[in-house]
């Protein structure tokens, strides 16, 4: 009876998005759209009968501390099922769950090892939405060290699920990028690491491995370099204003009319080029939280990698249909009869502006005008003030060379 109850809280947890409106629900009906879900429906009820039957088969007294079937029972607590809620009630689980979570916190501050049992209750209620925001980050670094140090070896799902809730739970709290997420994918092409798409990120499974066979660096480095990506994202979409942001908007628009241009400049664009130069580092800094001393080999690796990036650093030039040519030139060919790109990105209107339809560079006095105006406190932009007085002082120093 304990397998088919488990079974029925699994499928139950799985359906717990709307799928109208993304909403949560309450018993069998969305608490946003009101949607009722025939499936959820019959598992209830199969669920409630099931569990009636062993409330008269098993004395409560019986259960002591941690049981994988009450955490089953627990994870679907949000759904307010009546028969499930009373139970766990009446077996007082929630002070179970309390006191053993307790007792892991004391350990791992105390330095103790922790037992496998502990990263698994840890792993089972990290992956079942039962942490409070403000802790999943901790319980999910707690979990990653372990797996570090040899001391947890969860299933492959389980590892799968710690990841993208690593992800999540980073871009969210060290971004400040809310409703972030990340997908761990398959690539036709084992060698692509990873990708992202409009703030989602994509991990390539095969990477997964490497934090099992011990070595953190190769995965971290993909999924802080893929983690830079959403970072550059958010600043273009808030509108932030430095060289770089520039930069990289123009890499941006150029990659998407002409795909050959990405594959062509992959380690001169200024965003990838951003987070090969601090993917390493963000990794070293992460295992020194953790106390997760790196070999040799990945420190001389991750060196080695920045050291590249950092020559190429600044790069303008860049091949275009097989030729080389400098991206301020090449952008303003591509930009002069295309002023709906002024739209998609207004940044670009510090340097561009649009007559009789058609797209040109501002002059050296229209691009000092401005810049006095925001000296003057009359435009306002986005970003650090130190970064945009460099943007214009180099922005004027360009003009003056192409106009």
């Amino acid at each position: 009876m304990a397998e088919q109850i488990i079974e029925v809280c699994k499928r139950i947890k799985a359906l717990s998005v709307c799928s109208s409106c993304g909403g949560k629900y309450k018993q069998d009906v969305c608490i946003y759209c009101e949607t009722k879900n025939n499936e959820l429906t019959e598992l209830i009820f199969k669920l409630n009968n099931l569990v009636n039957n062993f409330r008269n088969q098993v004395k409560l007294s019986y259960i002591i501390g941690v049981n994988i079937l009450f955490n089953y029972l627990y994870s679907i607590n949000s759904f307010e099922i009546y028969s499930v809620n009373k139970l766990l009630l009446d077996a007082n689980y929630h002070i179970v769950l309390e006191n053993n979570f307790q007792n892991i916190i004391k350990k791992i501050n105390e330095g103790a090892t922790l037992k496998t049992s502990d990263y698994e209750f840890l792993s089972f209620f990290l992956i079942n939405n039962q942490f409070k925001d403000d802790i999943k980050l901790y319980v999910t670094n707690t979990l990653i060290k372990g797996i570090a140090n040899r001391e947890y070896v969860p299933d492959v799902d389980s590892l799968n699920d710690l990841v993208k809730i690593f992800v999540e739970e980073s871009v969210k709290n060290v971004i400040g990028l809310k409703g972030a997420k990340c997908k761990i994918v398959e690539y036709e092409k084992e060698k692509i690491c990873g990708s992202t798409i409009f703030g989602t990120i994509l991990i390539n499974r095969n990477q997964i491995n490497h934090l099992v066979q011990g070595n953190i660096t190769y995965l971290f480095n993909t999924l802080f370099h893929e983690m830079i990506h959403v970072l550059q994202y958010q600043r273009r979409k808030n509108g932030n204003i430095s060289t770089y942001d520039m930069l990289q908007i123009k890499d941006c628009i150029l990659s998407e009319l002409n795909r050959d241009y990405y594959e062509n400049n992959y380690y001169l664009l200024s965003t990838e080029n951003q987070a090969f130069l601090n993917e390493g580092k963000e990794t070293l800094s992460y295992m020194s939280k953790l106390g997760i001393k790196p070999s040799e080999k990945e420190i001389e690796d991750i060196n080695k990698n920045h050291e590249f990036h950092r020559k190429i650093y600044g790069v303008t030039t860049r091949l275009w249909n097989g030729k080389p040519c400098d991206i301020e030139t090449l952008f303003d060919s591509v930009i002069f009869d295309n002023p709906k790109i002024l739209a998609q990105y207004p940044q670009l209107s510090l340097e561009y502006v649009v007559e009789n339809n058609v797209v040109r560079r501002k002059t050296t006095e229209e691009l000092q005008s401005e810049y006095n105006d925001y000296l003057n406190g009359k435009l306002k932009l986005n970003g650090s003030q130190e970064e945009i007085i460099s943007y214009f002082d180099n922005l004027l120093s360009m003009n003056r060379k192409i106009t």
